[in-house]
């Protein structure tokens, strides 16, 4: 077979397998890569983009030991193959190198090897400064090996060089304290809050959530809904424009816009929670400090095991809105690009708050994750049940939550 006829198949092997991969098929489409990759190797043709894109295969059917070798292959020949002369971008492009780099850091960091993740990522992001995914990977491996403050260096510098294009003036906030030890000023009114964004939760997730802490307190409150669509909402529902666009969990940062108006014991609730008894202590604010920040530790999570020691906003106390402005106001004028650099709203808290108090702390046993300690019944002291990720309460994965999460 001449070469550019053993090209030709490879490249179809090639074209055919993205196509497959793109359907969801990855176990087909591995086969027409390695296919590809055998007719390549019988002429020594150099198809880089055939390695990179079995990598890719490996990594959807979560095999990420096995897709190491081949992103590897991919960096250790790139340099070769493009002193060679001109790429052809069909069989070698260098964007697969690039992405070769940033995906090997993501499966050293699926299979454990931190150390091994941390070089890819570092190495990744000299070689290509713009490439943003390293730089959330970064975050997301130094938090892994326990080194949280370095990652929240590494993003802040970041986000500093990319603004400075535009914002010469543009410095990094200083972090706000969050474990002030003033007393709690029982004047204030009570506030339970929370954000509805998108198509993902219905009004009724809102108005359930209104009806649970309805069901379970003795105390008067204030029920706000910052959304972007009031649609179906309980009449007694003060609604809250989400102005700003931001989607997914950064509408939360505008919790902390002071056009709101939110003075009182702000107590902010995850519309994917369930309220099961009495919660008078922590909408009073029991314990917590006037200008005090309040949120959860990672370390109850099941989710959250390998990113123990950091924040979890499924539930945020907070009373000095004016304190706390800065998580709203320094996103406002840096969105497009601390969104590049930042993939949570958890990570963007921590970049912004030192010190924050911990819900585990001021209320122990009275919140739980479902999947860690709720799946056959609620314990005896749990009030709130979190469900940070899956299953969520209207898949009525047991059968007490249809019991309890209800209007």
């Amino acid at each position: 077979m001449e070469m550019k006829e053993t090209a030709l198949k490879a490249k179809l092997h090639n074209k055919f397998g993205a196509l497959c991969l793109k359907s969801d098929k990855p176990q087909k489409a591995l086969s027409h890569f390695l296919q590809a990759i055998e007719s390549a190797a019988a002429e020594g043709l150099d198809f880089l983009n055939v390695h990179y894109n079995a990598g890719n295969a490996f990594a959807q059917m979560k095999k990420f030991a096995d897709a190491i070798p081949f992103y590897l292959f991919v960096i250790d020949n790139f340099a070769r193959v493009e002193s060679a002369g001109p790429l052809d971008a069909s069989l070698n492009n260098k964007q697969a190198y690039y992405d070769s780099l940033v995906n090997l850091c993501v499966m050293y960091l699926n299979t454990g090897d931190l150390a091994q993740a941390r070089i890819y990522c570092e190495r990744s992001i000299r070689e290509n400064p713009e490439n943003n995914l390293a730089h959330v990977n970064i975050g997301n491996v130094l938090r892994q090996m326990g080194n949280r403050e370095e990652a929240i260096d590494f993003a802040w510098n970041a986000i500093e060089a990319r603004m400075h294009s535009s914002n010469p003036s543009f410095t990094r906030p200083v972090a706000i304290q969050g474990n002030e030890v003033d007393s709690t000023d029982e004047t204030l009114p009570i506030n339970v809050v929370c954000v509805k964004w998108g198509k993902r939760y219905s009004a009724t997730y809102v108005n359930i959530l209104l009806a649970g802490v309805a069901r379970h307190t003795t105390l008067p409150f204030n029920f706000y809904c910052l959304t972007d669509d009031p649609t179906d909402l309980d009449p007694s529902v003060k609604v809250l424009s989400l102005e700003e666009g931001w989607t997914g969990w950064w509408g939360k940062t505008c919790l902390f816009s002071e056009k709101l108006g939110l003075k009182g014991r702000n107590t902010y609730i995850d519309l994917d929670m369930i309220i099961t008894a009495n919660i008078d202590d922590m909408l009073s604010h029991k314990n917590v400090p006037r200008d005090g920040f309040v949120l959860f530790r990672t370390d109850d999570f099941f989710c959250e095991q390998s990113n123990r020691g950091g924040y979890n906003s499924s539930i945020i106390q907070w009373s000095n809105q004016k304190k706390f402005a800065q998580i709203y106001e320094v996103l406002r004028g840096s969105f497009e690009v601390v969104t590049k650099y930042v993939m949570r709203f958890d990570y963007w808290l921590e970049m912004n708050i030192k010190n924050a108090l911990f819900v585990q702390d001021l209320y122990p046993e009275k919140t739980a994750d479902y999947v860690s300690r709720c799946k056959e019944s609620v314990p005896e002291k749990v009030a709130i049940v979190c469900f940070p990720r899956l299953p969520k309460p209207d898949d009525f994965p047991s059968e007490w939550i249809r019991d309890v999460w209800k209007l």
